[in-house]
């Protein structure tokens, strides 16, 4: 039976282009910070996975340099789906370039 326990980094490297991830957690409480890190690493190392969803409930971040802030490059979102969209300065950073 395969382990379906994973750290940051293989749960990142399961995320294809154009998947649709959704993110827990609310501001910062929460949030999977290593895997929005990992996330980051592997978009800037590879560039890849591109164009992907992300979904919240919730404005993710301290609105400076943590959670969704780590998803702010050019072309790995395409579309961001959260609560109170908008509102927080990361949000328009990861949604808006």
């Amino acid at each position: 039976m395969e382990n379906k326990l994973k750290n940051a980094q293989e749960a990142v490297d399961l995320i294809k282009d154009g998947d649709t991830v959704f993110i827990g957690g609310f501001v910062t409480l929460g949030h999977p910070q290593e895997l929005t890190i990992e996330l980051e690493k592997r978009f800037l190392r590879t560039g890849s996975p591109r164009g992907l969803t992300i979904v919240y409930g919730a404005g993710q971040g301290d609105g400076k340099e943590r959670c969704v802030n780590h998803l702010a490059h050019e072309g790995l979102l395409k579309r961001v789906i959260g609560g109170a969209l908008g509102t927080r300065s990361q949000d328009r950073k990861a949604c808006c370039h």
